[in-house]
């Protein structure tokens, strides 16, 4: 996966794949070091939901995604390797592009691979605890904003982006999650890059190769807002 990082004799991360009720896969790369102080089995459960929740809303057979939980560190270099910005971020999104003459398999076949997310531990503790809110549900929230990217929604518009909220919010409400973008503020330290999506939109025009040889990724789109409590 692209954003599988280096394996040194020291490296942290743990590799994990959690099947959801629903048969799509989570192919997990946990740095274990990072985040230690979280819960993975509440975390896993919660986001074998949100997949299951965010399939069914948004009218998707079961899916494969790849989710990199790393530092603050691991995330700024993945934001300055495929967005040209110099900052730590929430989460990015890396949707795989299906060729044209592809078609998706049977439902009943292994399910489709639609993408990666990247998610930080820091930047995301940091600003549930500034927001007033559980990390669970903050956490939560990001992950289904990272997949919404991956089925293709987006907040390029305003148009757009009040379509993306809506289905977050009814996803997130059906997890008991209150809606995140009720009273909403800019995410700390947030500007608007030279190429990238973030907060207030615009188009990333870098890719990326899986370094195994495998599928070539669209560039990543970054967490719009975060929502004040």
């Amino acid at each position: 996966m692209p954003l599988e990082p280096d394996s040194p004799d020291d490296d942290p991360y743990q590799s994990t794949v959690w099947q959801t009720e629903g048969g799509s896969l989570l192919e997990m790369m946990i740095d274990t070091a990072s985040w230690s102080d979280v819960d993975m089995e509440a975390v896993r459960t919660r986001f074998c939901i949100a997949a299951d929740m965010t399939c069914a809303h948004l009218g998707q057979p079961a899916v494969s995604v790849g989710a990199l939980l790393c530092d603050d560190q691991r995330m700024r270099q993945l934001n300055s390797q495929f967005r040209g910005k110099d900052s730590t971020t929430n989460v990015l999104s890396f949707p795989d592009e299906m060729p044209e003459d592809e078609t998706p398999e049977p439902p009943d076949m292994t399910p489709r691979l639609i993408g990666e997310l990247a998610l930080a531990h820091g930047r995301l503790v940091a600003e549930a605890e500034d927001d007033g809110k559980s990390l669970d549900d903050h956490l939560t929230h990001l992950f289904v904003h990272g997949l919404a990217h991956l089925f293709g929604l987006d907040h390029e518009t305003d148009a757009d982006a009040q379509a993306m909220e809506a289905a977050e919010t009814a996803i997130l409400a059906s997890l008991g999650i209150a809606d995140p973008y009720g009273n909403m503020t800019d995410a700390p330290g947030e500007t608007e890059p030279a190429s990238g999506t973030d907060s207030t939109g615009g188009t990333d025009s870098t890719g990326g190769t899986d370094s195994t040889g495998g599928t070539n990724i669209t560039g990543p789109s970054e967490g719009r807002k975060r929502a004040a409590s």
